[in-house]
């Protein structure tokens, strides 16, 4: 697991960014990005998924990348000069002992424009 990751971007703004899976063998069935007031609210508060904001860019030789886009308007009831928790995590074939992963973890906080 990677931690420590410090997102901080305006309010408003699209925000993009690549996910890069590799030597992970199993098949990977749904992928989340969540942000929370805190690690351990069972609330999210924005959630993407492979549904919605994940996209699947490029599967090559065991080695996957993902864009994750947070959309300007996902971050209309979000607080600016606030720290958010996110996480992203991977849900594998069911049947497998590796069901659920959280694979990043850090803060997310929003600035003003102009800020």
């Amino acid at each position: 697991m990677i931690e420590g990751i410090n997102i901080n971007y305006c309010k408003g703004d699209t925000y993009q960014f690549d996910l890069t899976i590799s030597g992970y063998d199993q098949t990977i069935d749904s992928i989340f990005f969540t942000i929370k007031n805190n690690e351990n609210d069972k609330r999210h508060i924005l959630r993407k998924t492979l549904e919605e904001g994940i996209t699947l860019m490029d599967d090559t030789n065991g080695v996957k990348t993902y864009k994750i886009e947070i959309n300007a308007n996902d971050t209309d009831n979000l607080k600016t000069n606030y720290e958010y928790y996110f996480a992203i995590k991977i849900f594998t074939e069911k049947g497998t002992n590796d069901l659920e992963k959280t694979i990043v973890k850090g803060l997310i906080s929003l600035s003003a424009r102009g800020d």
